[in-house]
């Protein structure tokens, strides 16, 4: 069902949004940080497609829509591109290796959204992706292509994430908090035997130490689970387990924000616990495409085709109008 993205707000906050601005003098800031290891070949459940096929497919889809909903106008400035989103997409598939597929410009930290080298007009090619529901594939420009091979150095991501995030926050200071949202099925492999989970911790403290008040960045983490053979563990509060993946990836999470916690409880029908964790582990199909809307709510927001979107009250939005969402 439809419902006016305006409604849904004063419906769970219980008041009216109040509404900032985030323009081209003050873009917001996304890293994606995702997994290419070899184990991301695997088949994702039942859907007899690989977990990489189906995040880059995701991440190209997310792109995309806010590629068209964001950054792309009717005006002459630009080619009708403003500068509204800044990206880093960094994949991290070999021992101490990352690498970025898009172009930076001048040698910068991430790509802007405009200009000859912007990451709007930067992609690889059209491709053709097929839909779930049996309808005809659909078309989709393709910046993220994933080939699974090598390892999975996360700590090596997690600090090139940092000089990103600080590169960006010292250019924009008064931008809306920077989200880094991190894909992996596994577990780190630069980080010693046993994995030392302290190293990732600190390039965690020292993403989420940067900027100021309510500016500070946000880590996402999502881990992918293959198999479906236990439930998912959403957004949990405290740590699922004393050691192990999960509880290495719940400590380098950011606590949710309020007003988008009040969304996840809302949700899947979770009680209220304080400083859930912007985490989901074992993610399926569904809980994955999930995380992927709530931990962009904090992206500017104004959905000009109905497509993901969200204006909680303290979270800076796009100056423009936003219209409706589509429901589920």
């Amino acid at each position: 069902m439809k419902m006016k993205l305006v409604q849904k707000v004063r419906d769970v906050l219980g008041r009216e949004p109040r509404r900032s601005q985030v323009s081209s003098e003050n873009p917001w800031l996304l890293v994606l940080l995702v997994d290419g290891s070899h184990s991301m070949s695997a088949d994702w459940g039942s859907s007899k497609r690989s977990m990489a096929e189906i995040v880059e497919q995701s991440i190209n889809h997310l792109l995309y829509d806010m590629a068209l909903n964001y950054c792309v106008t009717e005006g002459p400035s630009d080619s009708g591109i403003k500068d509204r989103i800044h990206l880093k997409i960094l994949v991290y598939n070999e021992d101490n290796m990352v690498r970025d597929p898009l172009p930076s410009d001048e040698g910068g930290e991430y790509s802007t959204a405009s200009g000859d080298s912007g990451w709007v007009k930067s992609y690889h090619d059209q491709h053709q992706y097929p839909q779930s529901n049996g309808a005809s594939p659909v078309v989709v420009p393709r910046w993220l292509m994933l080939t699974p091979e090598g390892t999975t150095p996360m700590l090596s991501a997690f600090k090139k994430a940092r000089e990103v995030v600080e590169s960006h926050i010292s250019e924009y200071p008064d931008s809306c908090p920077p989200v880094i949202l991190n894909v992996s099925d596994g577990e780190p492999t630069d980080c010693g035997h046993p994995i030392d989970w302290d190293l990732l911790s600190e390039e965690f403290e020292g993403i989420v130490s940067l900027g100021k008040g309510s500016n500070k960045p946000l880590v996402c983490n999502v881990h992918l689970g293959p198999l479906a053979c236990q439930p998912p563990i959403l957004f949990p509060s405290s740590s699922p387990s004393l050691d192990g993946l999960e509880s290495g990836l719940w400590r380098i999470s950011s606590i949710v924000p309020e007003h988008i916690q009040q969304m996840v409880e809302s949700e899947y029908g979770l009680c209220h616990e304080r400083k859930r964790r912007f985490f989901v582990f074992n993610s399926d199909l569904i809980h994955f495409h999930k995380f992927l809307q709530f931990s962009t709510m904090m992206e500017p927001t104004h959905g000009m085709d109905g497509r993901p979107g969200f204006a909680p009250s303290e979270v800076p939005v796009m100056d423009a109008e936003f219209t409706e969402i589509e429901e589920e």
